[in-house]
């Protein structure tokens, strides 16, 4: 006998995390769509310069990449722009598929320079794998009949190199920034190649603790690169379809059908190809390595002699020269100052340290929600306090009494250089943080503060062109330094009041140069065949962060060669110089401004002429037959049926339906589950009704 058994349950947490979740849905409701021929972009009102920004190019880079690839999508993509995160990333998901981006600018330089251009660079990114990973074909061709969450068998197989190699070759191709073009990234195989230390293909389809971290990028960009440059990105297309049309017979043997030639003739070619390109940097002159020669991460501190990093079983500390002369020892870890910071960001004097560090929003944990602070650490008592809260810091430098410090704040999908108060009251107190600098459309990085605090040196990246920036603190006037087309300066370094130390790739590797700031005199001091990040004066030569094959490192050298050289554009000297106000961003003569055109405004307010409410419903992307074995008043039966999935395109709702009937009771059965995320919390609530046997 057989009777209807309804149930429902539901989980409720404790009444006080109903303020969260009032205070979630309201942001929630906050959120706006808009559609173009081929996406539907997402985002907070907050965003609304970034979204016009995105809607801008979207489609054309969609039609150039959609022909490139060979690829299309017959329905509007979902893109959702989130601006508030701490860090920058962007990411292609399923249930359901979608994009998103972090509007961030990135603080490692490993992405490449010209990051005025990084919504349009991780939008390439994210846009190549979409198209890359829901085409329809092999398995991936169960989309077409059960939804489009079902080429996720595409992602499980597709080897990450492969999907990832073909990401970076699109960012650099489509834009004019790219890791393609990084001179950073390209450290990272380049020293593993002249160390004779390269990965094997197989160890390039996994990431891994030792250097580099990010082989499955590093490795997918060389392989990538080099089968598209040598048969053609035709053939590299039809290798990823090969592959997915048969992915339980390997990689090895789509290579070998669609190549023509084994894996290992392949992967030496390639090695052969890289050797070709960098194998005359093995005869580059360099200097010695300071910092532990094994696997760890290993930096320097601009303008000082300390070290900060890591190996793979500590934590990351600040270690003096006077502690790391005769070598790295373990009770030199043990006693170093901890901190837990971007390296690029680390500033010390002889009292202070400070860097920037990932925070979460206290009052609204959701995990999307992020900040990076600036903390500092006393030198003699050990003490740490964050000295700002609430704000999206990077790359912060002391002045030199230590009472200030300058930093970068990611704002808008840009940046701006601002100035924070070491010893002032509350963080919050106004004033605590001033803007400096804030020209439009313009991504900073790298400040480094005069000796005597009057001025910041900055690169800042305008109009595809990364260049040397001088900043006046009292007159708040702003001078390009360098107008170097085509070539990018990185990571400048005040050595003395009329001196700047900086980095280039200007002919090859990353070399270290020196800029007289008051004659415009541009002097090479230093080349070494794994790079140079930045340098510090010790003596006659320098103290430099570097890397080698096992990851980051420290070089010293006893002496530096000054050979004056043409910059490329020639350098604006101190008697010649053209400021701008700092404040407006604004332009004068001689300096270009740079003024984005205003988006239309839409009858209710928005900025975007068609922009309407965005409400996140679950959205079904998946639907999967069931046959299980069941209880039946004869024995054992069967139970087909069908399970659909359904998800909200903020990652907030989640909801399955489950139906289903017993094929010798004929009796149908049907469960809902629908839940809710609010950050840490997750309300859920089920509906069952099925039928119960009771004898």
């Amino acid at each position: 006998m057989t009777v209807r058994l309804i149930s429902i349950s539901a989980f409720l947490f404790t009444i006080f995390a109903t303020p969260l979740i009032a205070a979630e849905s309201g942001v929630a409701s906050g959120w706006r769509q808009t559609d173009t021929d081929h996406f539907t972009i997402i985002y907070q009102p907050a965003d609304e310069r970034v979204a016009a920004e995105l809607i801008g190019f979207a489609d054309g880079l969609y039609e150039e990449l959609s022909a490139c690839l060979g690829v299309d999508a017959d329905w509007r993509i979902p893109v959702v722009i989130r601006g508030e995160t701490g860090d920058a990333n962007g990411y292609f998901g399923f249930f359901p598929t979608r994009i998103v981006l972090f509007t961030a600018v990135p603080s490692s330089p490993i992405i490449g320079p010209q990051l005025d251009e990084w919504l349009r660079l991780v939008f390439a990114h994210e846009l190549t794998h979409y198209f890359q990973l829901t085409e329809p074909v092999g398995w991936g061709w169960f989309s077409r009949v059960l939804g489009r969450s079902a080429s996720v068998i595409n992602l499980m197989f597709m080897p990450n190199w492969a999907s990832e190699g073909l990401a970076i070759h699109a960012e650099t191709a489509f834009t004019g920034a790219g890791r393609g073009r990084s001179p950073v990234f390209e450290m990272q195989y380049v020293a593993a190649l002249l160390a004779d230390e390269f990965w094997s293909f197989d160890q390039a389809f996994y990431g891994s603790d030792f250097a580099p971290r990010s082989r499955v990028y590093v490795g997918g960009y060389v392989m990538v690169d080099y089968i598209i440059r040598t048969y053609g990105l035709d053939r590299f297309m039809d290798l990823s379809r090969e592959y997915l049309r048969h992915p339980l017979l390997g990689i090895r043997r789509a290579i070998r059908r669609v190549l023509g030639v084994d894996v290992d003739v392949f992967y030496d070619a390639m090695l052969a190809d890289l050797d070709q390109q960098y194998g005359s940097r093995a005869a580059l002159s360099g200097g010695e390595l300071v910092s532990p020669d094994d696997a760890g991460y290993w930096f320097l501190a601009r303008g000082r002699t300390e070290m900060y990093g890591s190996s793979p079983t500590s934590y990351s500390g600040v270690i003096t020269r006077d502690a790391w002369a005769d070598g790295v020892q373990g009770s030199d870890l043990r006693n170093a100052v901890l901190m837990n910071v971007d390296p690029f960001s680390l500033s010390a004097n002889d009292d202070l340290i400070i860097g920037i560090r990932r925070f979460g929003d206290e009052l609204r944990p959701d995990r999307w929600v992020g900040f990076t602070d600036l903390v500092a650490i006393d030198r003699h008592t050990g003490s740490t306090r964050r000295v700002t809260r609430g704000h999206r810091l990077y790359h912060s430098a002391l002045h030199p009494d230590g009472s200030r410090a300058v930093a970068v704040e990611r704002v808008d999908g840009y940046s701006r250089l601002v100035r924070i108060d070491l010893a002032a009251g509350p963080p919050d107190s106004p004033g605590a943080v001033e803007v400096l600098w804030h020209p439009p459309q313009t991504y900073m990085a790298a400040p480094s503060v005069s000796p005597d605090g009057r001025h910041v040196v900055i690169v800042a990246s305008r109009d595809r062109e990364q260049e040397l920036y001088l900043i006046d603190l009292v007159t708040g006037g702003v001078r390009s330094l360098t107008r170097s087309s085509g070539v990018a300066e990185h990571f400048p370094v005040y050595v003395s009041e009329s001196t700047v130390w900086f980095t280039a790739d200007l002919d090859g590797p990353l070399a270290l140069y020196e800029l007289d700031l008051a004659s415009g005199t541009v002097a090479h001091l230093l080349t070494d065949r794994d790079g140079v990040f930045y340098a510090t004066p010790l003596g006659d030569g320098a103290i430099y962060a570097s890397y080698s094959y096992t990851g980051p490192s420290v070089k010293q050298i006893d002496q530096l060669t000054r050979r004056v050289v043409d910059w490329p554009g020639g350098v604006t000297p101190g008697d010649a110089a053209v400021f701008h106000d700092a404040a407006s961003g604004g332009a004068a003569a001689g300096v270009p401004g740079l003024v984005a055109g205003a988006p239309a405004q839409d009858a209710d307010g928005s900025e975007i002429l068609g922009s309407r409410r965005f409400v996140d419903w679950p959205r079904p992307d998946l639907w999967l037959p069931v046959v299980l074995p069941s209880r039946s008043e004869s024995g054992i039966g069967v139970e087909v049926g069908g399970l659909v999935v359904a998800g909200s395109l903020l990652e907030k709702n989640m909801g399955t339906l489950t139906s289903w009937v017993n094929l010798s009771s004929r009796v149908p059965s049907i469960a809902v589950q629908l839940s809710h995320c609010s950050g840490p919390w997750q309300s859920s609530i089920a509906l069952t009704s099925a039928p119960r046997y009771l004898g």
